[in-house]
């Protein structure tokens, strides 16, 4: 666990969307979820904008290493399989979007 982050509590089944203040953009982002999360608990669904499409938006399961979720993952998988940090990026113009879940089917 970080020692310079936030523990927020979140409400499984809902979405939240992540904004970065002043229209900053992110260079990287560490989520580490509660132990007491289990299987069957509801996902939590993430929506964040980001501004440089220079950029590639990689999800991992452990930070720079582990399996690497393809863009689109969150809208192939069964709701029942999706393993947290499956994702999908909109990198149009108009949207410029990142949807990733998180919920309790830990990867091996």
């Amino acid at each position: 666990m970080p020692t310079n982050g936030w523990a927020i509590p979140l409400i499984t089944n809902h979405r939240y969307r992540i904004n970065w203040g002043e229209g900053l953009d992110f260079t990287k982002m560490q989520i580490w979820m509660s132990e007491r999360w289990e299987p069957t608990d509801y996902p939590v669904n993430f929506v964040m904008n980001f501004t440089d499409v220079r950029e590639a938006v990689n999800f991992t399961t452990a930070y720079g290493a582990g399996i690497q979720y393809e863009n689109g993952t969150l809208l192939t998988t069964p709701s029942a399989d999706l393993k947290p940090g499956m994702n999908v990026v909109y990198n149009d113009t108009e949207t410029r979007e990142v949807h990733f879940v998180l919920n309790g089917n830990m990867v091996n």
